[in-house]
């Protein structure tokens, strides 16, 4: 039987982006090239996709670890 991604790109092909929205790789394309960072630390992915997916979230990093990519993630993906 065909897979959920398969049916959809089949019927909508042009509506989905490339990498699929729900694999780890679509955000952190997303946010590195949008946030200009050519990495993203693990915990900054972790925390984004938690967010994206409408968990709440309470981070505690340090200054200037990238706390505010990870706050950001869902306005950025959603953008794009």
């Amino acid at each position: 039987m065909p897979s959920e991604d398969h049916f959809a790109s089949t019927i909508f092909p042009d509506t989905l982006p490339n990498p699929s929205v729900k694999s780890p790789e679509w955000p952190e394309q997303i946010l590195k090239e949008k946030c200009h960072v050519p990495l993203l630390r693990e915990f900054q992915l972790k925390h984004a996709i938690k967010l994206n997916d409408g968990m709440d979230l309470f981070l505690v990093v340090a200054t200037g670890q990238g706390k505010t990519l990870v706050m950001y993630s869902p306005v950025v993906t959603s953008q794009a």
